[in-house]
């Protein structure tokens, strides 16, 4: 059940909660979280499309989406890309990822 779960822009302070979220959502896969660092360092970064989840202080969730480009047959396509959605393993199934939000277009993850 979500309660009181803010979700906003990340902050470069952010960065250290996020990353254990994400080495905690994806515990199997550890290679996750240095994802979300390559993607901060590329060329489809938007900072304004990294958006977490907060609850009480504690970051709780966390999506980014990244610009792509999909080559189609007549010309290269932009898109966004979403991934990856990370929630921590304690707050998984109660709803944070799968709430709509409107910066991220088809988006999650907020109200």
């Amino acid at each position: 059940m979500v309660t009181d779960v803010e979700v906003r822009q990340e902050r470069e302070s952010d960065r250290r909660q996020v990353r254990q979220v994400v080495q905690a959502a994806f515990r199997t896969q550890p290679v996750v979280a240095d994802l979300v660092e390559v993607l901060r360092a590329s060329a489809g970064w938007r900072p304004s499309l990294s958006l977490v989840a907060q609850e009480h202080g504690a970051v709780v969730g966390h999506v980014l989406a990244s610009r792509g480009w999909l080559d189609a047959q007549a010309q290269l396509i932009d898109v966004l890309i979403l991934s990856p959605l990370s929630v921590t393993p304690g707050r998984q199934g109660q709803g944070i990822g799968t709430r709509r939000h409107p910066r991220v277009p088809g988006g999650v993850l907020g109200a």
